[in-house]
Order: structure tokens, then sequence, then C-alpha cells
């Protein structure tokens, strides 16, 4: 992880997928309502946790967080961060990151999938580029078969009783009942429960 400087001001750059907030003496709030050394290290996960599917193009530069490579999804990450920074957006503030990845999609096609240590977040292209599914899984575990292959498990040898979760893909995987992600929508699951945009309902 390094800090980068343009022009006589410092900038925050990221690497290996690590991010590096500037520091300015100011301790302002963070990402998370914690002090920004506290959101780097978040920050630093959520970049490990990130993929993104798709080409964005013409994307703006970002100005406070630097990527060090030069793919469209560094520079989307680091645009997210810029803006969460400069509007004081929490990963709690669901509407209003759903609104900020559609405006960042509006330059392309993309996919994303990302998690800040504490939920996983799913955005579907607006434009329904290639597809995101899921399926929830719970006990009383069923016995389940691959789609494209001749291989079945009973999910209740494999799993406790107590576990529960969601799987996520880009086409059902099983035979078990999978939902397509709505274009444009962002689904957010934390603690094994969809808490945003769950389409069963």
């Amino acid at each position: 992880m390094r800090a980068g400087r343009e022009g006589g001001s410092p900038r925050a750059s990221v690497r290996a997928g690590a991010f590096a907030r500037r520091r300015q003496g100011l301790r302002p709030k963070g990402l998370f309502g914690c002090p920004v050394d506290c959101a780097a290290m978040l920050w630093y996960h959520l970049q490990r946790m990130g993929a993104v599917n798709g080409t964005l193009r013409q994307l703006p530069h970002p100005t406070r967080f630097i990527p060090e490579g030069d793919t469209d999804s560094e520079r989307a990450f680091c645009l997210l961060l810029d803006w969460m920074e400069e509007e004081t957006v929490s990963f709690s503030d669901f509407c209003r990151l759903e609104e900020r990845l559609r405006e960042l999609n509006s330059h392309g096609s993309m996919n994303l999938l990302f998690s800040d240590g504490h939920a996983l977040f799913a955005y579907r292209d607006i434009g329904g580029y290639n597809a995101l599914y899921f399926t929830y899984r719970q006990a009383p575990f069923p016995t389940i078969r691959l789609v494209d292959e001749d291989w079945e498990v009973d999910l209740a040898e494999e799993k406790r009783p107590s576990e529960k979760g969601f799987v996520i893909a880009t086409q059902p995987l099983t035979d078990e009942h999978w939902y397509g992600l709505d274009p444009g929508r962002l689904l957010v699951i934390r603690d094994g429960k969809a808490v945003h945009g769950d389409s069963r309902k």
C-alpha cells in the first residue's frame, strides 16, 4: 500500500487491491462512521472482495483515490470511493449506493460484486448485460443436482442445520429455484439475509 502525490497535493492510490486513504491532518468520520484510518483498512478488504463483469468507457478520473492499474474496474471502484467520501455516504445507505452504481453503469456494461467485510453487494447491469441469479439455502436442506452435469449432493449431509445463506451466479447452477436480479438493482446480503433488493418479495 502506498500513497501517491500529484501537483503537490496528497492523493490516495490503490495497488494490488489495497486502498490508501489520503491524510490531511483532519480526521473526519470515515465511510463507516469511523476515523479515516479505520475506513482505509475496511476498504482494503472491500477491494480484495470486489469483482466487475463488463466494460465501462470514458469514466472520469478519480480525484481522491487513484488506481495503480489502468482497468475500468479499478477506476470504477475509486470513483465510488471518491463519491462516498465527498457525499459522506455509508454502506448502509443502499438506495443512494444503487443510484450511484446506475450512474457509473451509464458508461457501459457492469455487473458488480463487492463486500465491505460485513455485507455482500451484488449489482445487475441496467441494460441486462449477462445476468445475475441467486438462490437461498436453509434447513431442511434438499438433495440438489447440477444443471449441466450428472452429479448430485445431499446438502443435509454437508450442512449444519443452523447454516443458511445465498448463492449468487451468472446462471442457475442447480435444479433449485433461482431468482433473477432485476436490471439496475442492488441486492445486499447481511448475516444470511437479504436486507435490500430482494426480488423474491
